[in-house]
């Protein structure tokens, strides 16, 4: 099985082994539930800014006896593949985590677009619509994600437009786990099930360290294999296979939890925070 979180940040603030045994433990987590234990895969998709370089630092760190000194995960490693958009952490006790790497675009229209399994660099500002054609001319995996107050008014009508223009078009949206629990599901979500739009969720976690443990908890599970040496290339193959079953796991948020980081995040734009 494999279990893939669509949705990743790993921002300055947290602490690497920390948020990698999270995610881990996340993963085996519903693993387990899920009736398969420790026969899984567990795979972070990062959505990094145009700025984000943090997927190029990890595949620069380098193992405790090289020149470079100490590991800089604790008892992790990263471990190059056969692709240049995919990593295989490695602990000590040998539990695996493929990370590949992945963009978050700003479109004209103020929606986000996620390239996902890409090595790729975009450009902020394009139009929606040309923005997803360029993500597919790549020959990358193309979302669109909710986000608080993203998918409501002209921007909620461009999304329905597009779910029913892109269906069945190598095209995806997305879900994640800061969505409040107390909230109506957008309708956009039955609109693409309707359509056969696949959702792809992920954790979407928020610049903060409380955030760090999220990796892993909220994402979709795939009854299926993949390629080791090339995870990103394999998971772009299956995602575009129109009779794949994709099934969510994972919880949303609980109400006060939602309310107080609405609040931080509002806090931290007012004053123009950089770090978390």
């Amino acid at each position: 099985m494999l279990l893939v979180d669509a949705h990743v940040h790993i921002y300055d603030c947290f602490r690497l082994q920390t948020f990698l045994e999270a995610a881990y433990f996340n993963f085996k987590t519903h693993a387990v539930y899920l009736g398969h234990g420790d026969r899984f895969n567990g795979i972070l998709l990062l959505a990094e800014g145009s700025n984000g370089k943090r997927f190029h630092h990890l595949s620069r760190f380098r193992r405790v006896n090289d020149k470079l000194g100490e590991r800089a995960a604790g008892t992790w490693e990263f471990l190059r593949t056969a692709e240049a958009e995919s990593l295989c952490a490695r602990s000590d006790d040998k539990r695996e985590l493929l990370v590949i790497a992945g963009r978050q675009i700003i479109t004209a229209e103020g929606l986000e677009v996620l390239a996902l399994a890409t090595s790729a660099t975009y450009r902020d500002g394009l139009p929606v619509k040309e923005l997803l054609s360029s993500v597919r001319e790549r020959g990358d995996i193309p979302v669109i994600p909710w986000g608080v107050g993203k998918w409501i008014g002209r921007r909620g009508k461009i999304v329905s437009a597009l779910i029913h223009q892109e269906a069945g078009n190598s095209f995806f949206i997305g879900d994640n786990s800061g969505r409040p629990l107390f909230w109506r599901r957008p309708i956009h979500f039955k609109i693409a099930g309707a359509l056969s739009v696949p959702i792809l969720p992920g954790s979407d976690p928020l610049p903060f360290r409380s955030e760090q443990k999220r990796g892993g908890s909220f994402g979709f599970a795939i009854d299926a294999t993949i390629n080791p040496e090339k995870p990103a290339e394999s998971l772009k193959a299956l995602l575009r296979n129109g009779k794949l079953e994709i099934r969510s796991f994972g919880k949303l948020e609980l109400p006060h939890r939602f309310s107080f980081n609405q609040l931080r995040m509002q806090l931290r734009k007012r004053f123009a925070a950089t770090r978390c």
